[in-house]
This record gives structure tokens, C-alpha cells and sequence, in this order.
């Protein structure tokens, strides 16, 4: 039997049909989500200026990584979407302060929650399997300084 014949991915992916006749399935997912993002800057005085930025956001995934159905690269590959991929949320903050709009010194902070991306699985001995998947999230925080040098 063919690595990539239908029933060897039956078991690889038990939730997506893979069978000689035709099944019609319907997946729901609600992309609607309130994104809200404020801004706001303060003039302590000509020379000194802070401001602190906050933005969330969402990457859906496209219709490719959500096909639940093999595209076969070649005998030896194929590539599975995932309807049950959940879109990536991220929040991110930012405190900035400017000194004579010469320095510039940030901090941010950023948190993303249901991370994707495409995982590859080997049936030995030569053949791949490529499919989308959510695997987690991060978390990242920066500290910089921008100085303005006049020459």
C-alpha cells in the first residue's frame, strides 16, 4: 500500500474523513473579536515628552491552512490543512519617553496566545507529511534607547 493512500492518514488525522464517497461537513469558526487600541501623550514641558501606546490584534489563518483536505506535493509528500486552527491573538503595550527630541528610551511588553505553524511528521523511511497546527504562545518584553548624533 502507498504511504499517502487515504486510509494511512485515517489514522494520522482521525477527524477528517478520508473515505470513496462523498462527505459534505460544515465548520464554524467566529473570527469576530473587539480589537481596541488607545494612545496617549503627555507634554511634560518643551524638553520632555512620554506617551504610552496599547494595541491588540488578530492573524486569522488563511483558507490554504485551514483546508482539511491533502494536496499531494508528490508521491512521496503531502500537505493537510487544520479547520480547527484558532487565529493567533496579541496584545502589546508601549511606554515611551523623548528628551530635547534627541533621546529616545522605550520599554514594551507583547503576549501572543494560539501561536500557528506548519509541523512536519516522517513516515519512514522517506515520505512527509506536512499539516498546520497551534502550538502555543509568547510572551516578549524590550528595552530601547535611540540617541540622535549630529555630525
Amino acid at each position: 500500500m502507498h504511504p499517502l493512500h487515504p486510509p494511512y492518514h485515517r489514522n494520522l488525522f482521525p477527524l477528517l474523513p478520508h473515505s470513496p464517497t462523498f462527505t459534505f461537513l460544515t465548520y464554524k469558526n467566529d473570527y469576530t473579536r473587539w480589537l481596541p487600541s488607545a494612545m496617549l501623550n503627555y507634554a511634560i514641558n518643551d524638553n520632555h515628552n512620554l506617551s504610552f501606546a496599547l494595541k491588540s490584534d488578530f492573524n486569522r489563518p488563511s483558507f490554504w491552512q485551514m483546508n482539511p483536505f491533502m494536496t499531494y506535493s508528490s508521491n512521496k509528500s503531502g500537505v493537510n490543512g487544520n479547520p480547527f486552527i484558532k487565529p493567533t491573538q496579541s496584545i502589546h503595550a508601549e511606554l515611551t519617553y523623548v528628551y530635547h527630541q534627541n533621546y529616545i528610551f522605550m520599554t514594551s511588553y507583547g503576549k501572543e496566545k494560539s501561536l500557528f505553524q506548519q509541523v512536519v511528521t516522517l513516515i519512514p523511511p522517506d515520505t512527509f507529511i506536512y499539516y498546520w497546527n497551534n502550538y502555543g504562545f509568547s510572551k516578549s518584553l524590550a528595552l530601547t534607547s535611540m540617541i540622535k548624533i549630529n555630525e
